[in-house]
């Protein structure tokens, strides 16, 4: 499995797009979903995108920055602006056909 790379949060500046998972660390749901994001995010590795992970509570500041009221979800960022949002538990197939989407933005 390819290691993924983890950019500093000013790095992300050059990112086109970021789908990023909020969640925490005791959220069961949360832990289960990550892998079905991980999966999602090795898969669709693409110049331009960055997958993310952000614990709500150790990172209170980008969880309300972001607005973010339920977890898990995933939120996909273009040029810095959530452009979507999925909320709980998804298939992978849906988690898939979103990320592509914005992938497929990022590639243009």
């Amino acid at each position: 499995m390819p290691r993924s790379r983890c950019l500093p949060w000013d790095g992300m500046k050059t990112v086109t797009s970021s789908p990023l998972s909020a969640t925490a660390e005791w959220c069961g749901p949360c832990v289960t979903f990550y892998k079905t994001y991980r999966d999602v995010a090795v898969e669709n590795l693409a110049p331009g995108v960055a997958y993310g992970k952000v614990d709500v509570d150790a990172a209170y500041s980008v969880a309300d920055k972001y607005k973010v009221k339920h977890i898990p979800s995933i939120l996909v960022l273009v040029d810095g602006k959530v452009m979507d949002t999925v909320v709980g538990s998804v298939s992978k197939s849906e988690l898939e056909r979103k990320v592509k989407a914005y992938v497929a933005m990022a590639k243009q």
